[in-house]
C-alpha cells in the first residue's frame, strides 16, 4: 500500500509540474485526479497502517501545498495565454 501511495504522489507531481510548463485543460483534469488519488491513498494508508498521523498530515500538507502552487501557476498561464486569442 505504501508503494503504490509513493507512486501516485510521485506521478502526480511530475503531472502538476508538465502541467505548469505546459497547460492544457486535459493536463489539468489529470492533475485534478491525481491529487485527489494521492489523497485518498494517504487517507486509507493511514487507516489501515500504523503510520503517525502528525507524520501524515506534515507529508500531505508540503504535497497538497506544492501542487496547489503548480495547479495555480498552471490556470494562470492557462487563462493568460487564452487572453491572448
Amino acid at each position: 500500500m505504501l508503494v503504490a501511495h509513493v507512486v501516485i504522489s510521485f506521478t502526480s507531481l511530475v503531472i502538476a509540474s508538465l502541467t505548469a510548463l505546459t497547460p492544457t485543460k486535459q493536463k489539468l483534469f489529470i492533475t485534478y485526479i491525481t491529487t485527489v488519488g494521492t489523497l485518498v491513498s494517504g487517507v486509507l494508508l493511514m487507516v489501515f497502517e500504523t503510520v503517525p498521523v502528525s507524520r501524515v498530515c506534515i507529508s500531505g500538507g508540503a504535497f497538497l501545498a506544492s501542487v496547489i502552487a503548480l495547479t495555480v501557476i498552471a490556470k494562470w498561464r492557462l487563462t493568460s495565454k487564452a487572453k491572448l486569442y
